[in-house]
């Protein structure tokens, strides 16, 4: 069999935390452009070396795990993720790169012994998959030496990167284009948009899918051609992108609510929350409200010795957000769904909560 660059190499099926979920395909050439592309970002080599805990078959895993092996680097699949194991990997390991979702460097940031941890044989520890609060990049970023950068990316294709040594001067922005990839943003009648303004970030990319599995209505939907001819695709994430091209994510577009003709954006409310000191994590929904059409209500998970309650909890983020931006509801939880790369499936919290209010 005779393998040609435009033949499908692989199909990876997107997380469905806002929809049904869609076979991804790429071809083999978008994989090799993948492949080159990344490892020039997280400067893979022969000496390479990555600790991979996430699962294989993921695309987070393959945006590590591709360059890796482009480059004849050296690849150890850890297995699940163990907190404590994780750092003695590190230590007889000694690997150069790495994958870390929120989750994970939250797991670690709690054990004493990641703080004694040698990270210095790290060349780029990635977050991906999830975001990751302006505290934990701040605190992942002390623990690791300064060794964290991030990839903001969806699945078709599209994707921005930031340098370890960029972040502490942009913690808000997921970085920059990487090569071959430009995105623009839009507003919801599909305008383009000036620098600085938020709308629903449009890309195209080199690696780029070559469509979804027999969904013909799907590809249709996710294309915006700009005014110059060139067709790019939807991500769903609302930004904002600077005149030096630095993004910054304000969340998906499903998540955005109107609550009284006003645009809420439920990453500006989540910020606030986990400035809290008894607070872990936040995530913020939006219900349905019989005056205002919507409402936001945080979901919150306290830190192991957080004690504050609800109640006491939305009036001080109401205090610190916009009148219009204020908080119906505080509902404290264990822990958040997620999917296998830690990112909130936002969709189960919003239908848990009406039966809490039944």
């Amino acid at each position: 069999m005779i393998l040609r660059p435009d033949d499908p190499a692989t199909i990876i099926y997107s997380s469905g935390t806002t929809g049904t979920p869609k076979g991804i395909v790429h071809s083999h050439r978008a994989r090799a452009q993948m492949a080159l592309i990344l490892a020039s970002v997280f400067r893979c080599s022969t000496s390479c070396r990555l600790l991979l805990t996430t699962p294989p078959h993921t695309n987070g895993s393959f945006m590590v795990l591709l360059p890796t092996l482009a480059t004849g680097g050296a690849v150890y699949l850890a297995g699940s993720f163990n907190p404590q194991r994780y750092l003695e990997e590190i230590r007889r390991f000694r690997p150069t790169l790495a994958f870390m979702v929120p989750t994970m460097a939250q797991a670690l940031i709690d054990l004493p012994a990641a703080q004694e941890t040698d990270w210095s044989c790290f060349d780029f520890i990635v977050t991906a998959g999830a975001p990751m609060s302006s505290e934990l990049k701040r605190r992942t970023r002390e623990m690791t030496g300064e060794r964290l950068g991030e990839l903001w990316g969806f699945t078709e294709g599209v994707a921005t990167a930031i340098q370890p040594h960029q972040m502490k001067d942009h913690p808000d922005s997921v970085g920059r284009a990487i090569p071959t990839c430009e995105i623009r943003v839009v507003d919801e009648c599909g305008n383009e948009l000036p620098k600085g303004e938020i709308g629903e970030l449009v890309g195209r990319c080199a690696i780029a899918m070559t469509g979804y599995l027999a969904r013909p209505a799907s590809n249709e939907a996710i294309a915006w051609k700009s005014p110059d001819g060139h067709v790019f695709m939807r991500t769903g994430d609302l930004g904002s992108v600077d005149a030096d091209g630095w993004v910054t994510i304000k969340g998906r577009s499903k998540d955005m609510l109107i609550s009284g003709g006003l645009n809420i954006y439920p990453a500006d409310i989540e910020a606030v929350g986990l400035e809290h000191p008894a607070v872990q994590d936040c995530s913020v929904v939006g219900v349905s409200h019989p005056k205002w059409g919507e409402t936001p209500v945080a979901f919150v998970k306290l830190k192991p010795s957080g004690e504050v309650g609800a109640d006491e909890l939305k009036a001080w983020i109401n205090e610190r957000v916009g009148r219009h931006q204020r908080v119906h509801d505080v509902v404290l939880v264990g822990e958040f769904p997620r999917n296998t790369l830690g990112k909130v499936v936002k969709g189960e919290l919003a239908e848990v909560y009406a039966p809490l209010q039944a």
